[in-house]
């Protein structure tokens, strides 16, 4: 098990998160995150301010779970509310999905000055925010493989002016490409 901070130890240790054998027990840790992000950070509608509220940053979810806050903790929480992480997996359904979505949130800093912050969320979708599911799960992850693939391919031209016999060796390359991408992108198996 990694180090902890005293306080993130002996939380984990109440909480039954660390098994006989000094381990993470992260299915204990899953069930009380699907709790938590079910009960209290829940977007029911598509309303972008409604995310700004009830989602939730990895720091104040791990410090919901433990009461304390430890980075390397903070990893393993991170890990689990993933896009393909354990507590995805375990929604198994009910027409719910775990999203993530830059927001900006208004903080208080020194002098207890409001102080903006762009800051990554997490929450649980249900039917009635198809929208807000539809922009984390695809809208935005497309535009990210979107714009890897504009530098991909930049780089690939900027190669074939600086070297033009690597042409027929490239032309493959993008026809495997488009060949081994179509039908995922069309819904097809692999």
């Amino acid at each position: 098990m990694p180090t902890f901070t005293e306080p993130v130890a002996n939380a984990m240790e109440a909480k039954g998160y660390v098994t006989a054998t000094g381990r993470i027990s992260r299915r204990e840790m899953v069930s009380d995150l699907l709790d938590i992000l079910t009960s209290k950070h829940l977007v029911e509608v598509d309303d972008d301010s409604l995310v700004a509220k009830q989602g939730v940053t990895v720091r104040e979810l791990t410090e919901e779970l433990l009461g304390t806050w430890d980075p390397e903790i903070g990893v393993v929480v991170s890990q689990l509310c993933g896009p393909d992480g354990k507590v995805q997996i375990a929604l198994n359904g009910d027409g719910k999905m775990l999203c993530g979505q830059w927001a900006d949130r208004v903080l208080r800093g020194p002098n207890d000055q409001p102080v903006s912050q762009h800051v990554y969320l997490r929450f649980v979708t249900t039917k009635g925010a198809l929208q807000t599911t539809l922009r984390c799960i695809v809208e935005t992850p497309y535009e990210k493989e979107l714009r890897n693939m504009q530098r991909l391919n930049a780089r690939i031209n900027l190669a074939l002016q600086r070297m033009p016999a690597l042409e027929g060796i490239v032309n493959d390359y993008r026809q495997k490409l488009v060949a081994k991408t179509q039908p995922l992108l069309l819904g097809q198996s692999s």
